[in-house]
């Protein structure tokens, strides 16, 4: 979806700004008419993700939010909450706000290490 590139720091960035806006952009406008809440989880980390790699922090953060609520008002399975979660630590993280992002990394480590069908997501969250 988004192509990306890692600077000296090893910190995503978009390989083509313009190209990471339109496709923001095509996920915002269709973003309205997805109702069904395991559809519109997943369109809302990828548009967070979009959001966040072109620095808008907030609006990523807010999305996020939104995409974990719905996992947890439809009780929806526990792997698509861990990636909202996930997602959203890395956007704490960006936004400089390393409390709340160790403190929810810690629990998604948790999580992985006592839940069933969780331990392959537990390198994605050492990753962020």
């Amino acid at each position: 979806m988004y192509k990306i590139l890692f600077d000296e720091n090893l910190r995503d960035h978009p390989a083509d700004i313009s190209a990471t806006e339109i496709i923001v952009k095509d996920l915002e406008s269709q973003l309205p008419s997805i109702t069904q809440p395991l559809e519109r989880v997943k369109h809302l980390c990828d548009l967070g993700t979009g959001h966040r790699l072109l620095g808008d922090l907030e609006r990523a953060k807010n999305l996020l939010k939104e995409a974990v609520d719905i996992c947890e008002t439809f009780s929806l399975d526990i792997k698509t909450l861990t990636r909202a979660q996930i997602i959203l630590a890395h956007i704490l993280q960006w936004q400089g706000n390393f409390l709340k992002s160790n403190r929810l990394f810690g629990e998604l480590i948790i999580s992985c290490e006592s839940e069933i069908g969780l331990g392959s997501m537990k390198s994605f969250i050492y990753q962020h």
